[in-house]
């Protein structure tokens, strides 16, 4: 590739994918590539090969300064920003070290955020969040989580683990979440929940075209599966997606009665169902936002589509080496 100075070494990664991105300090992103993670091959296998793929993307910019590595990943880090300290349903990727663990290879600055707290990052000063100093970022996706911005900072907490809103309870009667409660938002209106929703009411031998999508192998459906099938008209996929988007949106209100924010931005694979989702989301946060709100914030979706945690460590690489 022609030679661009200087560039910032991305990784963004993911339960499903992980993505290399070589970025330009004002956001332009000049190479991206996507990988399947693969995780059940382990967290030292994953590791060898996304550490042998940055190491490739870093040769093919031979001739191109590159002045630190953003780290993206999708658990909570510890307030110093070097330690994941879990990922959910890997248990062998508690505490690692990352930091300590990428500088064995790698001998510029590197820095480690969690992809929510990135996300919101990345939207203010890139996409749906500019000129916003008090707002919530929510991605919605293989897991539900939350960056939170107060007065144009991101708000880390007392050891880092704010913004855990997949965490939190709307349902106190409902499916057991992997953190071991019960209810937990990520446990309704994640993507492997919608899916997990749908395959119930399959096995009940309800009605939907769902499992024609695929073939009758129920364990191949997805949140993508149940949006398509509600585009099509499948009522069953369409009850599934509006029970997801009221659990969202009840969540939502919370945080809107709590952090009295300007502005709510959502991300994530699962909104891309639309209005299945968003319908029943704004419909939940009209009928339960305090009167005193009403007007008072405004719930968006991402500027920045999926790459606003990409953005956010680029953000937090060229803060860091400043």
């Amino acid at each position: 590739m022609t030679a661009i100075n200087p560039l910032v070494l991305i990784l963004d990664l993911g339960g499903t994918n992980y993505r290399i991105c070589l970025v330009q300090q004002d956001g332009t992103i000049v190479r991206k590539s996507q990988y399947l993670s693969l995780m059940d091959r382990g967290r030292d296998q994953v590791l060898k090969e996304v550490i042998d793929r940055l190491e490739s993307t870093m040769h093919q910019a031979k001739g191109t300064t590159i002045i630190g590595l953003g780290v993206s990943v999708p658990g909570p880090v510890d307030i110093c920003g070097l330690t994941l300290l879990s990922l959910p349903g890997r248990p062998e990727w508690n505490k690692t070290h990352m930091n300590r663990l990428l500088s064995k290879t790698f001998d510029f600055p590197i820095f480690i955020g969690n992809d929510a707290n990135l996300g919101v990052l990345g939207e203010h000063r890139y996409g749906a969040g500019q000129g916003i100093k008090n707002m919530v970022y929510v991605t919605v996706s293989t897991g539900i989580g939350g960056g939170v911005l107060i007065n144009g900072s991101v708000f880390h907490g007392t050891t880092g683990l704010s913004g855990e809103i997949g965490h939190m309870t709307v349902a106190p009667d409902g499916p057991r979440c992997r953190c071991g409660n019960f209810g937990c938002l990520q446990a309704l209106s994640s993507g492997p929940a919608i899916a997990s929703a749908a395959v119930l009411r399959i096995l009940n031998d309800e009605k939907s075209i769902i499992s024609q999508l695929v073939d009758g192998q129920l364990d191949q459906i997805s949140s993508e599966t149940v949006a398509d099938a509600a585009r099509k008209g499948d009522q069953m996929a369409i009850e599934v997606l509006d029970k997801a988007g009221r659990h969202l949106g009840q969540a939502l209100v919370n945080i809107a009665h709590l952090l009295n924010p300007q502005r709510i931005i959502l991300g994530g694979g699962v909104l891309k169902a639309g209005s299945f989702i968003m319908g029943a989301v704004m419909k939940e946060i009209d009928q339960r936002t305090m009167i005193e709100l009403n007007g008072s914030f405004e719930v968006v979706l991402a500027g920045l589509g999926d790459n606003a945690p990409i953005l956010g460590a680029l953000t937090l690489v060229t803060d860091g080496v400043q």
